[in-house]
């Protein structure tokens, strides 16, 4: 065994592995306890700990060893690590299944672990259709709670890498939205769907990946190579509210006014009830108070939007640090517990009423989160909102109102936008909104709140008077 050490040296010290090398000892039962003839060490690297045999004989020599090993292990990870002190090169990878290509582009770390899941889910399900991938029996692929959608997966990831080669994936797009032809709202969403798995096919292929990615073989030509788009039609924002003003005034009332007493009342009337709510039980006290704190919370949310544009993952993991009372803004920056779209970050001016609404929302707050909610979790790779209370409450309340897209809150942001742009301009409108081209403020996130025709229906009163 090693001697624990005695001092404090540096890894880069000599001495440090000088106290770390030691000989094994072998043998069994009354002869155990024989030294082997070289010498070897722990080490801890990646959640990992092994002992190796460094085949050097003499301490000295050992240590350098040990301390070449270390930094090799901490580089490039425990099997290339080995291999390249061993004086051995990584044999290439030939004939990769999808799985295997993925758990690659994982242990490199160049996507961000949400970001690479989400990828990987696209890519599957071109590579499910193009390997012909099926389930026996009565799995669902779709059935997280049995197993079905694991079983599915693990099928698809073993569809070898050359089944997607580049006319396979444009047979695959072709073959996807022909079907829908004689529906253009379904045709549609069809392009959308198919580029979106496109695009993430292309990314996870890219140069930029295969260059951290020296030691495989990947077929030739490689999968998504060359590969388009489909043209796709693009959708502009159609305002669903009238009058934002009203919308806002109608939120402090029945949001931010929001008190027990109130929320006891209007369970009282839905239950059927008339007159004066009687005196609750402690349940149903208990209950009214929650409903309170969280439509108070929905008005934070249904401000932010609507007043600020910024996105429900910004909303929900907005700090006070992120508000500057001096300079009236609110900063859309990286943080401990959030970081923006790529080129998200900005600032964006609040007007002084909105400001002083944030300072009375400080003065009562015991967060660090400009929304009350539970602790966010920042190593999950799939979408938490940790204020969702909060959000969903929202969402009934907005929707309550006449806003029925698919994202209501989403809709605030794109209001900001079309507000800002009927101001300012197309310009000031993208910069407020952090969109990385000018393009998309244009084509997406703008709706024309002037109301103008051509006015040639007068032409028609003039009819009646002939």
């Amino acid at each position: 065994m090693a001697k624990k050490s005695s001092t404090n040296f540096s890894r880069n010290d000599l001495r440090y592995w000088e106290e770390r090398v030691y000989r094994p000892r072998y043998g069994r039962g009354d002869q155990f306890g024989k030294e082997a003839g070289s010498f070897a060490v722990r080490i801890q690297a990646h959640g990992e700990r092994r002992g190796v045999s460094l085949r050097d004989t003499t301490k000295r020599n050992a240590a350098k060893s040990a301390m070449l090993l270390e930094k090799l292990i901490e580089a490039k990870g425990w099997d290339c690590g080995l291999l390249e002190f061993r004086g051995e090169t990584p044999k290439p990878r030939n004939l990769l299944t999808l799985g295997e290509y993925f758990a690659e582009i994982e242990a490199i770390g160049y996507f961000q672990p949400r970001t690479l899941r989400i990828y990987k889910t696209k890519v599957r399900r071109i590579a499910a259709d193009v390997g012909k991938v099926r389930l026996a029996g009565k799995v669902k692929k779709f059935d997280h709670v049995n197993g079905g959608a694991e079983a599915w997966q693990n099928l698809v990831d073993k569809v070898p890498l050359q089944k997607l080669a580049p006319v396979c994936i444009r047979e695959w797009q072709t073959n996807h939205l022909k079907n829908f032809h004689n529906n253009p709202a379904k045709y549609k969403s069809a392009t959308k769907t198919t580029n979106s798995c496109i695009r993430a096919g292309k990314a996870i292929f890219s140069g930029e990946v295969k260059k951290l990615l020296p030691h495989l073989i990947l077929p030739d030509p490689c999968p998504f190579e060359g590969i388009k788009t489909a043209r796709e039609e693009i959708t502009r924002y159609r305002s669903e509210i009238r009058d934002p003003e009203s919308l806002l005034l109608c939120g402090a009332m029945e949001l931010a006014d929001a008190t027990t007493e109130s929320e006891l009342q209007r369970f009282w009337e839905a239950d059927g009830g008339t007159g004066k709510a009687p005196v609750p039980t402690p349940s149903e006290s208990v209950r009214a108070v929650l409903s309170a704190e969280r439509k108070r919370e929905a008005f934070k949310v249904l401000i932010i939007g609507l007043t600020a544009g910024l996105r429900r993952g910004e909303i929900d993991h907005l700090l006070w640090t992120q508000i500057d009372f001096e300079n009236g803004q609110i900063n859309v920056e990286t943080t401990d517990v959030h970081q923006p779209k790529a080129d998200s970050e900005g600032s964006i001016l609040v007007d002084p009423e909105i400001l002083e609404l944030y300072r009375q929302w400080k003065e009562s707050s015991e967060s660090r989160f400009v929304i009350a909610g539970v602790e966010p979790r920042v190593d999950s790779q799939r979408a938490h909102y940790r204020a969702n209370r909060a959000e969903v409450e929202l969402l009934t309340w907005l929707k309550s109102k006449g806003i029925k897209a698919r994202n209501p809150i989403h809709s605030l942001r794109k209001e900001f936008g079309s507000i800002i742009c009927e101001k300012a301009g197309v310009y000031v409108a993208s910069r407020l909104l952090r969109h990385a081209s000018i393009a998309m403020t244009a084509a997406i996130y703008t709706d024309d709140r002037k109301k103008v025709t051509s006015g040639l229906g007068s032409a028609l009163s003039k009819r009646s008077k002939v």
